[in-house]
């Protein structure tokens, strides 16, 4: 049988560094009332900065669907409550008002990452000669 390595992403760490960054206070997401002042597409883009990072950093690891919906839960509530407290509405407002992107009638919305990373393609056969020519292996990764 063949094992196949398997990497998952470290989701206790994350919850700490959000928690060390004040994303998350007592396992809720929580506003980064530093950036109230900013305009609405200033915030979402900050926001929209830390999820692309995460999900590029995270992009190869087998948990991905479950890091990415883990963090971007964190962060858009987070936002969602920011917003909330820079419109002075509730959340359920302001999803009705902008929708759940934030976009509304602005340029920018928040991402929503697809929830799913490329598979793997695993070629069975062997080669019959165990020296594999620089070209039929730019050939093998191009498929």
């Amino acid at each position: 049988m063949r094992s196949l390595l398997r990497i998952d992403a470290p989701i206790q760490e994350i919850r700490a560094r959000f928690v060390k960054n004040t994303f998350l206070v007592n396992n809720r997401p929580y506003p980064k009332f530093i950036w109230k002042d900013l305009n609405k597409d200033q915030i979402i883009t900050l926001y929209n900065n830390i999820l692309r990072g995460y999900i590029n950093y995270y992009y190869f690891v087998t948990n991905y669907g479950k890091t990415v919906s883990f963090v971007r839960w964190v962060l858009w509530f987070s936002l969602a409550k920011l917003l909330s407290a820079k419109y002075s509405k509730s959340v359920a407002k302001i999803v009705k008002i902008y929708g759940l992107d934030f976009k509304g009638k602005d340029k920018i919305g928040f991402f929503k990452p697809k929830y799913h990373n490329l598979p793997l393609k695993f070629n069975n056969k062997q080669p019959s000669n165990p020296a594999i020519s620089l070209n039929t292996l730019s050939k093998s990764i191009a498929n």
